[in-house]
């Protein structure tokens, strides 16, 4: 079984037992968090679409922790901005009928 969801502005394909780095994700590290926006779940042939949600899944996973990188201008090796994300473990996909 897989899912397909929406977060900090892009798209991932999940499955249960991966571990991923989100963007934009609030939570403190180690919390569960629940993650509404599931655009597809696949489970062998049966193919579930939303438009543009579904409206009963929703992928929890857990808060491993957070990762910050630096961005460089690559004209003068000056620091831009930083970027962050989170690292998270999806613990499972749920669905309800």
């Amino acid at each position: 079984m897989y899912a397909v969801i929406a977060t900090g502005g892009k798209q991932y394909k999940v499955t249960q037992g991966e571990t991923l780095r989100v963007e934009k994700l609030e939570g403190e590290e180690g919390s569960t968090v629940k993650l509404d926006n599931v655009l597809m779940v696949a489970d062998g042939d049966k193919v579930e679409v939303g438009s543009p949600t579904l409206d009963k899944a929703s992928v929890t996973a857990k808060s491993r922790r957070m990762a910050v990188a630096t961005r460089l201008k690559s004209s003068s090796f000056a620091v831009a901005s930083t970027r962050a994300g989170r690292w998270v473990t999806v613990k499972a996909i749920l669905k309800s009928k």
